[in-house]
């Protein structure tokens, strides 16, 4: 068999139409895509929820306080994104490097961390 150059071929994506999600990187922060990040809006600091029973994690804009955590807004080629340093949030939740979809909704970003192992 004869091996075959790979091209990347770029498509245009319309931002529009990307569906919101949350990113554990590295076991140390929540990185949101520009569906969540726009959805948070000027926020400067974000409070980390979540419950335990549903299995379910919320990121809700919030006020500079004793609870809350800096927002980094970032700026790459593919538009803007949001993310937050959560180490701890991470570990106590058992969260693993993953690409989680989330839900845009009371004002909070919203997501499962619930592995479908259990």
């Amino acid at each position: 068999m004869a091996f075959e150059l790979f091209t990347r071929k770029y498509m245009h994506v319309n931002l529009r139409e990307i569906r919101p999600f949350v990113r554990v990187y590295q076991a140390t922060r929540l990185s949101m895509n520009k569906p969540c990040a726009e959805y948070l809006g000027s926020a400067e600091y974000v409070e980390l929820l979540f419950d335990k029973d549903k299995k379910m994690a919320a990121i809700r804009p919030s006020d500079k306080g004793q609870f809350s955590n800096r927002l980094h807004k970032t700026r790459n080629g593919r538009g803007n994104q949001a993310y937050v340093s959560a180490r701890a949030f991470v570990r106590e939740l058992g969260i693993g490097d993953r690409r989680i979809e989330a839900i845009l909704a009371d004002g909070i970003v919203q997501f499962s961390y619930d592995s479908g192992n259990e």
